[in-house]
């Protein structure tokens, strides 16, 4: 017999809150909520998802960014949201890298060459005031 790859050692319930409690921030529980709504034949599969390649996120910034993306475009699906927070991801890393290229010939302590001023003597000051008193 042939063995599916779900885990369905956890109920629905347990794999749902174990999703949910994943991030603390509202709109992941937002997301998370419309996605079950969306999804709900499919909500295992969701979650297994979620846990496997959501659990784990280097920026929240940008993962934030990408559930209000997906919020807005209303594409609920955790595929979807991996996919949007890569493609931030990746554009993030080429910015910095941009950044990083066009800065880096620019030394930390800029170099001047010592400007000469020439210094005149006092008494050339006291003839321009008037003299001193």
């Amino acid at each position: 017999m042939r063995e599916h790859f779900r885990s369905k050692g956890k109920s629905i319930k347990e794999i749902q809150h174990e999703t949910k409690s994943m991030h603390s921030f509202d709109s992941w529980k937002d997301f998370v909520e419309q996605n079950i709504k969306t999804f709900s034949r499919y909500l295992r599969d969701q979650c297994l998802l979620a846990n496997k390649y959501l659990k784990e996120i280097k920026e929240q910034g940008l993962f934030e960014e990408a559930i209000f993306y997906c919020q807005e475009n209303k594409t609920y699906s955790m595929k979807d949201l991996l996919d949007t927070y890569n493609h931030l991801l990746k554009e993030h890393k080429e910015m910095n890298e941009a950044i990083i290229g066009v800065f880096s010939g620019i030394s930390k302590t800029p170099k001047y060459s010592q400007l000469n001023v020439p210094k005149c003597r006092l008494k050339t000051y006291e003839k321009i005031i008037g003299g001193r008193k």
